[in-house]
C-alpha cells in the first residue's frame, strides 16, 4: 500500500508540473497572440505601425528560424528513427523471413520423409498380412495333406 502510495504521489507531482507548464505555455501564446494582434491592428494606428513592423520583422524571423531548427531536428529525429528502429527492423525482418523459409523447407523435407516412412510402414504391413495369409493357406494345405495320409494309412491297415 505504501508503494502504491508512492506512486501516486509521483503521478501527482508529475501532474502538477505538467500544469506548471501547461500555465506557462498558455501565458506565453496568450501574449504572443495578443501582440499578433496589436500588430496586426496597426494599420489603424500608424504610430503603432512603425513599432509593429519592426516587431512582426523580428517575430518572422525568429519564427522561421524556430521553424527551420524544428525542421532540423525532425530530419535528426527521421534519421534517429530510420538506424535505431527501421534498419534493424528490416533486418530483422529480413531475417525472421529467411529463417521462417530455411524451418518451411525443413518441414517440408520431413513431411515427405513421414509420407514415405508412412507408405512404407503400410506397404510392410500389407506384405505381412499377405504372408500371413499365405502362411495360413499353406498349414490348411498342409493340414489337409496330413489329413489324407494319415486317412490313407488308416484304410491300408484295415
Amino acid at each position: 500500500l505504501d508503494v502504491e502510495m508512492d506512486q501516486c504521489a509521483q503521478h501527482l507531482m508529475a501532474i502538477a508540473h505538467t500544469t506548471e507548464v501547461a500555465k506557462a505555455v498558455v501565458a506565453v501564446l496568450a501574449d504572443a497572440g495578443s501582440r499578433l494582434q496589436r500588430c496586426s491592428t496597426s494599420k489603424l494606428n500608424p504610430e503603432l505601425g512603425k513599432d509593429c513592423e519592426e516587431a512582426m520583422s523580428v517575430a518572422s524571423r525568429s519564427f522561421l528560424d524556430a521553424c527551420g531548427g524544428l525542421g532540423a531536428v525532425l530530419i535528426g529525429m527521421a534519421s534517429a528513427i530510420s538506424q535505431n528502429v527501421m534498419l534493424p527492423l528490416e533486418s530483422f525482418h529480413r531475417n525472421a523471413f529467411a529463417d521462417h523459409a530455411r524451418k518451411a523447407k525443413a518441414l517440408e523435407e520431413l513431411r515427405r520423409k513421414e509420407l514415405s516412412c508412412s507408405n512404407a510402414v503400410t506397404e510392410a504391413l500389407q506384405k505381412r498380412d499377405r504372408a500371413r495369409v499365405g502362411l495360413q493357406s499353406a498349414m490348411r494345405d498342409q493340414e489337409k495333406t496330413e489329413k489324407k495320409a494319415t486317412e490313407k494309412k488308416k484304410s491300408s491297415l484295415a
